[in-house]
């Protein structure tokens, strides 16, 4: 058997045995790897490590909502927050100028007439990509993405005592992300019997949180013309456009710069798309579908 064995060994090719080889490490290699699995449903979001690569690129940055209004930033806030990312958003509308210390960096935002009062607060690590944020309500300072001060980063606990020399030393609690469902913010209710043969009244539309509306309200005028005026908001931020403009078919158009808005009156509906970028502040849009709920003239000058 020894010498048929050897015989055999003979007049297999040295390729053949490498492919062998190779076929028994892939068997031996894949019979060892573990099944990828799905994230627990039951951990939070904020456990999940997080690939920092690219934060980099806001270490010179001077306008905090370029940091705050990036798609990255925002997922991390909400990653962090859960549902409570609306209490952040809803104290956030002007910036402060970003604060770098190391890798890592601080965005304060504010709210118009409430600073320092209500506060949003973003300390982003550039390096690892840790994420802390808090809003400032009533001299209560909510904090996530830290278990106690201790835990803090460094450029949130020199912010927090600079706040408190300056004005009383807030309150510190530290939370854990909230995930219970949010039902989404809903317009009021239609008026029973609205008339839908004038544009004439008020619209709604309908938003993703308690921090995102808009209105548009019209009143039709004389010789084929409209006024309206449309206010929108999302978290601190505030949109909004006013004009008299012609009607046309059931559409207005309005141009201001380079931005132009298109109104079109179909039924209980208006619809408003174009370019709304010059009339919005960070995050807000005019544009939507906005629902009819009340016919009364509204008062526009």
């Amino acid at each position: 058997m020894q010498n048929c064995s050897n015989v055999w060994r003979g007049l297999i090719p040295v390729s053949a045995l490498l492919v062998i080889a190779a076929t028994g490490t892939f068997i031996n290699n894949f019979a060892l790897a573990e099944p990828e699995q799905p994230p627990s449903k039951g951990k939070s979001q904020s456990s999940r490590p997080v690939l920092a690569a690219g934060f980099e690129r806001f270490r010179h940055e001077k306008d905090g909502w370029k940091i705050l209004d990036d798609a990255s930033v925002k997922k991390l806030i909400r990653a962090t927050m859960g549902n409570q990312d609306e209490e952040f958003w809803g104290c956030a509308q002007l910036s402060d100028v970003p604060i770098v210390t190391d890798d890592e960096i601080l965005v304060v935002a504010s709210v118009r007439g409430l600073h320092p009062f209500m506060q949003a607060i973003l300390c982003l690590n550039m390096a690892s990509g840790r994420c802390t944020t808090g809003y400032l309500t009533d001299e209560k300072l909510h904090i996530f993405g830290a278990k106690n001060e201790a835990d803090l980063p460094r450029s949130m606990q020199e912010y927090i005592k600079r706040y408190g020399q300056e004005t009383a030393m807030p309150t510190l609690t530290f939370e854990k992300p909230d995930w219970q469902p949010v039902k989404a913010a809903r317009p009021p209710a239609p008026k029973k019997n609205l008339n839908l043969a004038v544009v004439t009244g008020t619209y709604s539309r309908e938003g993703s949180n308690r921090f995102n509306t808009a209105t548009l309200t019209v009143k039709a005028l004389p010789g084929s013309k409209i006024s309206f005026q449309i206010k929108a908001s999302s978290g601190g931020n505030t949109g909004e456009a006013e004009a008299t403009v012609p009607m046309v078919n059931h559409q207005a158009v309005y141009k201001e710069d380079t931005s132009e808005l298109r109104l079109q009156f179909k039924g209980k509906q208006s619809v408003v798309t174009g370019d709304d970028s010059i009339f919005c502040g960070a995050g807000v849009t005019l544009l939507g579908t906005y629902t009819k709920i009340d016919d009364k003239v509204p008062d526009i000058r």
